[in-house]
């Protein structure tokens, strides 16, 4: 599906720049936190690339799902790294990025041909 090899480009891109807020963290030596985002931010491409071998609609389905939890589990880091001041970084671009993910995913149709 077209659609789908644009979204995980997209859940790619969004992954480096998880990897780059990351090391960011790092530096200032919140690990724990880092590691959270890190997780949540990059499993959001790992189950859209997860959902594309699916066997059946309903895997294909389980995992989109997952990765809409992921990204809705990276917004609460993003916004608690914001508001706590942690690190500065751009929140709104890095929130637009993962509220876009989340349309796409939503926006996939679960009747793969």
């Amino acid at each position: 599906m077209p659609e789908n090899n644009a979204i995980e480009a997209q859940g790619y891109a969004f992954s480096l720049r998880m990897v780059d807020l990351y090391q960011k963290l790092s530096k200032k030596k919140h690990y724990a936190i880092a590691l959270q985002l890190l997780g949540s931010g990059t499993k959001i491409g790992v189950k859209i690339v997860e959902a594309q071998q699916a066997q059946s609609e309903k895997g294909f389905q389980e995992k989109v799902e997952q990765s809409v939890k992921e990204a809705i589990e990276t917004q609460y880091w993003l916004k608690l790294i914001h508001d706590s001041g942690l690190v500065k970084y751009e929140y709104e671009s890095y929130y637009e990025d993962v509220e876009n993910l989340i349309e796409m995913l939503k926006g996939l149709d679960f009747s793969r041909q």
